[in-house]
């Protein structure tokens, strides 16, 4: 049995390699002295006791976790590898490796002693040898885990866990490429055909026979891992390679997926294994560390936590492998691969958004060429008169412009944890209201052919005809014309009469309903 106990340590020593972390505080960590740390998963018993189950090199590594320290209490032996892949329905473990030898298979491992012990009650070799990664629906309790990457099928073997130290395969996927991994939601199963650069998507109603039923291209590749938002409208791809950002899809139509946005810390490296808890969506990035984004509208994405646990180079398969972030306490666990165990806090910091628009403030109507531009920092988020920002809060000047109306300057506030949504108003350098001078008439209006006439008094030098929303479409000189035929389309004008100083004298609105 070891014992951490000396965490200052360890914080003075990372200290001096200028870590960087920002919302994120780590707690403790435990190197047991492997070479290599890969998958992490966790287990909470009938006390509430958490535990974190960490893959090793040469094993499965169990600890409990206590307010300031992580005690190691069981090891389970398996085949020596860099990969080792962990997952726990009720209070078994079930464990795959990419290595081969004693314990090849998959493990089962008896939780339901602990903290005294755990106990390896069973190895299942007959189905496979090796495998990538194990998988489970983390978002409704299901006695089914899906093995991805054998060495027999290279597909996906799904097991029922109902008898737990005995799992029985009932179904398998293979449609003959490589799933390098998958991620359960509902009745669908998102594999990711990591050498093809496909996500499929498989129907699961039915665990004996799984069906593929739809799928897109990625547009990176080495498609890697996925999770989904909570309403299960959004689909988050990883790529494992450097240079690819994670992808968002909106997959409300699961038969036409579209990308909607990217997210990456640094494009030098991968982002690695996406896990979604309600509004974040925490990031294993390689060297980037872990990384928190808050995604609770996944078309403004923001990071909001780090902790970078690598002080190396950026790039490359260095760094953090996994991150858990399903602890009861809120505690999030994950394994570095050359540091071992790792368990953090974080302090729920949450985005800032604002949804607005702007309009004409006599017509209410959205002014479709209006700007709008933050003065600090120099950023225009909008020129159609609607907008979206998120950012990590804070009070901002804009200024808001549009062709045919008045400019202003405004404040935009945005607090942390906020969605607002605010209407700018614009007044129009033309009114949409009619004025009444003597000799000065439009007709017909509203007018059945796309035809008006003009009569006009010899104070009129300017004619301008205006669209509602402020572009100008025509400006002429009528200093010798007292009657004018004007040919408009179907639509809504402003006609503008001026003197030759270019004041208005006269204002109509006009229907051409042609």
């Amino acid at each position: 049995m070891r014992t951490l106990s000396f965490f200052i340590f360890f914080s003075f020593a990372f200290n001096l390699f200028s870590q960087i972390n920002e919302n994120i505080d780590l707690i403790y960590e435990y190197d047991r002295g492997e070479p290599r740390y890969s998958g992490s998963w966790f287990f909470v018993d009938q006390n509430g006791t958490e535990y974190a189950l960490i893959g090793a090199y040469s094993g499965t590594a169990i600890y409990k976790l206590d307010q300031d320290e992580a005690t190691e209490l069981a090891f389970i032996p398996g085949p020596a590898s860099n990969w080792r892949e962990i997952t726990v329905i009720n209070n078994h473990a079930y464990v795959v490796t990419e290595g081969l030898g004693e314990g090849e298979g998959m493990q089962v491992i008896d939780l339901s002693n602990l903290p005294n012990e755990a106990t390896l009650v069973n190895t299942l070799d007959n189905y496979f040898q090796k495998a990538h990664i194990i998988q489970k629906n983390i978002f409704e309790d299901t006695p089914y885990i899906y093995v991805c990457g054998t060495n027999t099928t290279s597909g996906v073997h799904i097991f029922d866990c109902t008898i737990p130290e005995s799992p029985e395969e009932v179904g398998i996927f293979y449609e003959g490429y490589y799933v390098h991994d998958v991620h359960i939601r509902d009745t669908l199963m998102f594999a990711a055909a990591i050498y093809d650069d496909i996500v499929e998507i498989i129907s699961i109603a039915d665990p004996s026979n799984p069906v593929a039923i739809s799928g897109f291209d990625d547009p990176g590749t080495y498609t890697h891992s996925f999770s989904t938002s909570p309403d299960m409208k959004y689909l988050f791809v990883a790529d494992e390679k450097d240079g690819y950002p994670m992808r968002t899809y909106n997959i409300e139509d699961i038969y036409d997926p579209e990308e909607i946005n990217t997210y990456t810390a640094n494009i030098q490296s991968l982002v690695h294994n996406p896990y979604t808890n309600g509004i974040f969506t925490i990031v294993s990035h390689n060297t980037e560390g872990l990384r928190i984004l808050d995604t609770r509208d996944p078309e403004l994405i923001l990071e909001v936590g780090y902790y970078d646990t690598y002080e190396g180079e950026s790039g490359g398969y260095s760094g953090l492998w996994s991150a858990c972030p399903y602890l009861p306490s809120g505690r999030i666990i994950g394994a570095d691969r050359n540091r071992g165990l790792m368990v953090w806090e974080f302090n729920n910091t949450e985005a800032a958004r604002i949804y607005g628009t702007i309009v004409d403030s006599e017509t209410q109507t959205i002014i479709e060429n209006a700007s709008l531009s933050i003065l600090e920092p120099d950023t225009t988020l909008t020129e159609t008169g609607q907008f979206k920002w998120v950012n990590a809060g804070g009070t901002y000047t804009v200024s808001i412009e549009a062709e045919g109306f008045e400019g202003i300057e405004s404040e935009l506030v945005m607090t942390p944890g906020d969605s607002s949504t605010v209407v700018f108003e614009l007044s129009s350098l033309v009114s949409t209201k009619s004025t009444v001078v003597d000799n000065i008439k439009i007709y017909p209006n509203p007018s059945n052919s796309n035809l008006v006439k003009i009569k006009t008094n010899s104070d009129c030098k300017i004619l301008e005809v205006f669209s509602l929303d402020g572009k100008k479409i025509i400006q002429k000189t009528i200093e010798t014309e007292t009657n004018i035929d004007l040919t408009l389309k179907k639509g809504s004008y402003q006609i503008c009469l001026k003197d030759n100083r270019m004041n208005v004298i006269y204002l109509e609105k006009v229907i051409i309903q042609f």
